[in-house]
């Protein structure tokens, strides 16, 4: 057989092979996602991921759609513009590996390398890094309800807050973070993970201004600023940074 995991067989590139990571994923393996498939367990310990963590599962596709799927695709010939792979830094790679195909023997190692390196440095990011902050926003989130989101996270990141959000089934539109004394910052939840489209962005009529003059338009003392996208903003005082998401929501 082309594919036997029992005898550890991987060849994907006969006709009979049609197999995905899992159900939910329409673009078949190649060695690459086959051998993260069959190795995940030993490759995740060596990075203090275990099987009876709450989120292993979670995780193993997390780093999978992340990371693995990008080779998938393009050794599939998926293009990846067509919204089905998310792009990272893998495919930045790509480019440097291929600059590497000129001397096939010594270019072989050299670019076993350039991906080796890229791997750790992303699972030592997504699991030592990124897990523990979806672990503390998920924790938040489920305390809370309503429009606004308070989190006392002060390296808010509004991709991993989209992913806390989609675990919960919450629908919150702006997350409000103490990010020092006196400062109140205002991110505004997106419409899809990879994209800076917002649900609602603070109102347009603040956008791209500061201080005195947003205070002025405003109306709302503690101003600081207002993203010329409407993404994020500043205030002073958690009272102020509400009145600024309340004013875009529209409740005042």
């Amino acid at each position: 057989d082309a594919y036997d995991a029992s005898r550890h067989r991987y060849d994907h590139h006969q006709i009979s092979f049609d197999e995905r990571f899992s159900e939910k994923y329409t673009i078949k393996m190649s060695s690459c996602g086959l051998i993260f498939k069959h190795f995940h367990e030993r490759l995740l310990e060596k990075y203090g991921l275990y099987l009876d963590s709450k989120y292993y599962n979670f995780m193993v596709d997390e780093i999978y759609a992340s990371y693995f799927l990008y080779a998938d695709g393009m050794d599939n010939g998926i293009d990846i513009f067509d919204n089905s792979i998310a792009v990272r830094t893998f495919s930045n790679v790509m480019y440097e590996l291929a600059k590497l195909n000129s001397n096939y023997n010594d270019g072989f190692y050299e670019a076993l390398s350039v991906v080796s390196k890229d791997l750790e440095q992303f699972l030592t990011f997504k699991i030592k890094y990124w897990l523990p902050s979806l672990e503390i926003l998920v924790s938040e989130m489920e305390k809370q309800s309503g429009d606004i989101f308070f989190t006392k996270q002060n390296d808010f990141s509004t991709e991993t807050a989209f992913v806390a959000e989609k675990i919960l089934n919450k629908d919150f539109k702006f997350a409000v973070c103490e990010v020092e004394s006196n400062n109140f910052r205002i991110y505004a939840f997106q419409v899809e993970r990879y994209k800076f489209k917002s649900k609602i962005a603070l109102r347009k009529e603040w956008r791209g201004l500061r201080g005195a003059e947003l205070k002025n338009v405003s109306k709302i003392e503690g101003c600081v600023f207002v993203h010329a996208t409407g993404f994020t903003g500043g205030n002073e005082t958690l009272k102020g940074a509400i009145k600024m998401c309340n004013g875009s929501l529209g409740y005042i």
